[in-house]
Protein backbone atom coordinates (compact mmCIF):
# COMPACT_ATOMS: atom_id res chain seq x y z
CA UNK A 1 0.00 0.00 0.00
CA UNK A 2 1.51 3.41 -0.95
CA UNK A 3 2.47 5.69 1.92
CA UNK A 4 -0.39 7.96 3.02
CA UNK A 5 0.47 11.67 3.04
CA UNK A 6 -1.96 13.56 5.33
CA UNK A 7 -0.76 16.91 3.91
CA UNK A 8 -2.32 15.99 0.54
CA UNK A 9 -6.04 15.31 -0.10
CA UNK A 10 -7.14 11.81 0.94
CA UNK A 11 -10.31 9.75 1.19
CA UNK A 12 -11.36 6.16 1.80
CA UNK A 13 -10.41 3.63 -0.87
CA UNK A 14 -14.10 3.57 -1.91
CA UNK A 15 -13.99 7.36 -2.39
CA UNK A 16 -15.80 8.49 0.78
CA UNK A 17 -14.91 11.63 2.73
CA UNK A 18 -12.58 11.03 5.66
CA UNK A 19 -10.78 13.12 8.28
CA UNK A 20 -8.00 11.82 10.49
CA UNK A 21 -5.41 13.11 12.94
CA UNK A 22 -2.32 11.33 14.20
CA UNK A 23 -2.56 10.31 17.86
CA UNK A 24 0.31 10.13 20.35
CA UNK A 25 0.55 6.39 19.68
CA UNK A 26 1.13 6.97 15.96
CA UNK A 27 -2.27 5.64 14.93
CA UNK A 28 -4.75 7.76 13.01
CA UNK A 29 -8.11 8.69 14.55
CA UNK A 30 -11.10 10.32 12.93
CA UNK A 31 -14.20 9.51 10.91
CA UNK A 32 -15.27 8.49 7.43
CA UNK A 33 -18.53 8.67 5.52
CA UNK A 34 -19.61 5.46 3.85
CA UNK A 35 -20.75 5.71 0.26
CA UNK A 36 -23.27 2.91 0.80
CA UNK A 37 -25.54 4.87 3.16
CA UNK A 38 -23.89 8.28 3.58
CA UNK A 39 -23.52 7.88 7.34
CA UNK A 40 -20.49 8.99 9.32
CA UNK A 41 -18.62 6.45 11.41
CA UNK A 42 -15.81 6.96 13.92
CA UNK A 43 -12.65 5.10 13.04
CA UNK A 44 -9.03 4.45 13.74
CA UNK A 45 -6.38 3.36 11.26
CA UNK A 46 -2.77 2.23 11.42
CA UNK A 47 -0.21 4.99 10.82
CA UNK A 48 -0.17 4.08 7.11
CA UNK A 49 -3.95 4.53 6.75
CA UNK A 50 -4.75 0.80 6.79
CA UNK A 51 -8.12 -0.15 8.29
CA UNK A 52 -7.66 -2.84 10.97
CA UNK A 53 -4.61 -4.44 9.36
CA UNK A 54 -4.77 -7.56 11.55
CA UNK A 55 -8.36 -8.36 10.57
CA UNK A 56 -8.28 -7.10 6.96
CA UNK A 57 -4.78 -7.67 5.52
CA UNK A 58 -5.96 -7.16 1.94
CA UNK A 59 -7.01 -3.75 0.63
CA UNK A 60 -10.21 -2.69 2.38
CA UNK A 61 -12.80 -0.16 1.20
CA UNK A 62 -12.20 1.97 4.31
CA UNK A 63 -8.40 2.20 4.01
CA UNK A 64 -7.23 5.80 3.67
CA UNK A 65 -5.56 6.62 0.35
CA UNK A 66 -4.41 9.85 -1.20
CA UNK A 67 -6.68 11.26 -3.89
CA UNK A 68 -5.00 10.62 -7.24
CA UNK A 69 -3.65 13.86 -8.70
CA UNK A 70 -4.83 14.61 -12.22
CA UNK A 71 -2.23 14.67 -14.99
CA UNK A 72 -2.54 16.26 -18.41
CA UNK A 73 -0.88 15.22 -21.66
CA UNK A 74 -1.14 16.47 -25.22
CA UNK A 75 -1.76 13.72 -27.76
CA UNK A 76 -1.76 13.77 -31.56
CA UNK A 77 -4.34 11.48 -33.15
CA UNK A 78 -4.24 10.10 -36.66
CA UNK A 79 -7.85 9.66 -37.73
CA UNK A 80 -8.91 7.13 -40.33
CA UNK A 81 -12.24 6.51 -42.02
CA UNK A 82 -11.84 2.76 -42.31
CA UNK A 83 -11.19 -0.08 -39.87
CA UNK A 84 -8.07 1.58 -38.44
CA UNK A 85 -10.24 4.20 -36.66
CA UNK A 86 -7.60 6.27 -34.88
CA UNK A 87 -4.25 6.03 -33.09
CA UNK A 88 -2.54 8.42 -30.65
CA UNK A 89 1.03 9.75 -30.37
CA UNK A 90 2.87 12.14 -28.06
CA UNK A 91 4.35 14.19 -30.92
CA UNK A 92 3.11 15.38 -34.31
CA UNK A 93 6.25 14.02 -35.95
CA UNK A 94 5.53 10.51 -34.59
CA UNK A 95 1.95 10.78 -35.86
CA UNK A 96 3.17 11.85 -39.30
CA UNK A 97 5.92 9.21 -39.42
CA UNK A 98 3.53 6.33 -38.72
CA UNK A 99 0.49 7.59 -40.66
CA UNK A 100 -1.13 5.25 -43.14
CA UNK A 101 -2.09 6.63 -46.56
CA UNK A 102 -5.78 6.44 -45.56
CA UNK A 103 -5.37 9.09 -42.79
CA UNK A 104 -8.12 11.73 -43.09
CA UNK A 105 -7.03 14.03 -40.24
CA UNK A 106 -4.33 14.61 -37.63
CA UNK A 107 -5.64 16.39 -34.54
CA UNK A 108 -4.11 17.48 -31.24
CA UNK A 109 -6.06 17.02 -28.01
CA UNK A 110 -5.29 17.61 -24.35
CA UNK A 111 -6.29 14.70 -22.11
CA UNK A 112 -6.57 14.86 -18.32
CA UNK A 113 -6.46 11.60 -16.37
CA UNK A 114 -5.46 10.06 -13.05
CA UNK A 115 -2.94 7.25 -12.76
CA UNK A 116 -4.80 3.92 -12.78
CA UNK A 117 -7.98 5.39 -14.27
CA UNK A 118 -9.94 2.80 -16.21
CA UNK A 119 -7.57 -0.05 -15.31
CA UNK A 120 -9.57 -1.68 -12.52
CA UNK A 121 -13.08 -2.07 -11.16
CA UNK A 122 -11.67 -1.61 -7.64
CA UNK A 123 -13.33 1.33 -5.83
CA UNK A 124 -11.06 4.36 -5.33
Amino acid sequence: MPKLDLTRPYHTREGGEAKAVKGPDGKLYGYFITLKNGEADGADWDSDGKWWKEDYPDPHQWDLVNVPEPRTVKVWFNVYSGPLGWSGYLTRSDADRTAAPSRIACIEREITFTVGEGLSDEPR
